[in-house]
C-alpha cells in the first residue's frame, strides 16, 4: 500500500543513508502514474510535484485524489509538494486539498519581504503539519544571460539569518544552476554549495538538475544538497514519446495510444534519475 509520508521524514532518512531525495513534477494522470511506479520499482521515496501554473490546468484536489489512487495499490512512500508558489491563496488551497509539502518562491522580491512573506507561508503551514520549502538567491531560468548569473547566487550569510527568520524547514539554493535546459555546460559553484552548508543545517535544495551531469549532481549530493528537483527533462521525454508516436502513425486518435507511449518514456526517465541519486561512486 502506498503511504503518504511527511517531506521532513523523509528528508530525514535519506540524509541519514547520504542520499538525496527525488522530487519531480507530473502534469496529469499519464506522468503521475509514471512517477509513482518507477519509484516502487526503484524502492525509492519520491515528492510527486505539482507547479502552481500546472493547477491551473486542473484543481489542488483533482491532484491528490488522482496521485493517492495511484499510489494507493503501489509499495511506495511519498509527499505531495507544491512547486513553486508564489500566491497565498495558491497555498491555501493546496494545504485544504492535502498537500503535505509546500515551497513558496518570494526570490523576486526583497530580502526583507521575502522573509516576512514567507513567515507567513510557514504559519499557514503549521496547522498542517506541511513542511515549508523556500529560494533565496535567484535561480535562473533559460532567459538569463549567463553573465548576470553571478549575481544571483545565494548569500551564505543570509541563507543562515534567512532560515533563522523564517523557519523554514529546507532552502532551495542558487549556485549556478537554472531551470530549463543549459545552452552550455553550467558553472556550478561547489565552493558556495559548500559555504552555505556550513551556515546553514537545514535541508539544501537543489533545482533545475535536469541538465547537470551525473557526476555534478553526486557532488551536489556529497556536499550537503539533500533533495533534488526535476522537471524539464521529463516533460520534454514524455512529449518527444508522443511526437514520435504521431510521426509513426499521423491518423491516430486514440489518446491512449500516444499517452502510453510519452507515460512509458517518462517512466524510463524517472528511472534513470533514481539510479542516477543512488549510485555511490
Amino acid at each position: 500500500m502506498g503511504q503518504l509520508v511527511s517531506a521532513q521524514t523523509l528528508l530525514k532518512e535519506t540524509r541519514k543513508a547520504k542520499k538525496a531525495l527525488v522530487s519531480i513534477n507530473v502534469e496529469n494522470m499519464e506522468t503521475a502514474q509514471a512517477l509513482l511506479e518507477a519509484a516502487a520499482e526503484c524502492y525509492e521515496p519520491v515528492l510527486v510535484a505539482v507547479s502552481e501554473r500546472t493547477l491551473s490546468y486542473a484543481a489542488p484536489a483533482i491532484f491528490v485524489a488522482m496521485i493517492r489512487a495511484i499510489a494507493a495499490p503501489l509499495d511506495v512512500r511519498y509527499g505531495i509538494y507544491l512547486d513553486h508558489a508564489t500566491k497565498l491563496e495558491t497555498v491555501e488551497s493546496c494545504l485544504k486539498a492535502g498537500f503535505n509539502s509546500i515551497m513558496f518562491d518570494g526570490s523576486f522580491y526583497s530580502y526583507e519581504s521575502n522573509v516576512n512573506i514567507t513567515q507567513r507561508v510557514v504559519e499557514m503551514c503549521l496547522p498542517y503539519g506541511a513542511a515549508v520549502e523556500a529560494e533565496l538567491g535567484h535561480i535562473g531560468g533559460k532567459e538569463d544571460l549567463d553573465g548576470e548569473r553571478e549575481s544571483l547566487l545565494t548569500d551564505p550569510v543570509l541563507a543562515k539569518d534567512f532560515v533563522s527568520k523564517t523557519g523554514v524547514d529546507s532552502l532551495a539554493v542558487s549556485i549556478g544552476n537554472s531551470y530549463g535546459f543549459y545552452k552550455c555546460a553550467p558553472n556550478i559553484h561547489f565552493d558556495v554549495l559548500r559555504a552555505i552548508r556550513r551556515e546553514v543545517d537545514a535541508p539544501l535544495v537543489l533545482h533545475g538538475a535536469g541538465g547537470l551531469s551525473a557526476e555534478v549532481i553526486r557532488e551536489c549530493i556529497r556536499l550537503g544538497i539533500s533533495r533534488i528537483n526535476f522537471c524539464t527533462k521529463l516533460r520534454d521525454s514524455f512529449s518527444r514519446a508522443v511526437m514520435e508516436r504521431f510521426a509513426e502513425d499521423p491518423d491516430v486518435v486514440d489518446p491512449k495510444k500516444y499517452l502510453r507511449a510519452g507515460r512509458e518514456s517518462f517512466k524510463k526517465t524517472a528511472k534513470r534519475i533514481f539510479e542516477t541519486v543512488d549510485k555511490k561512486d
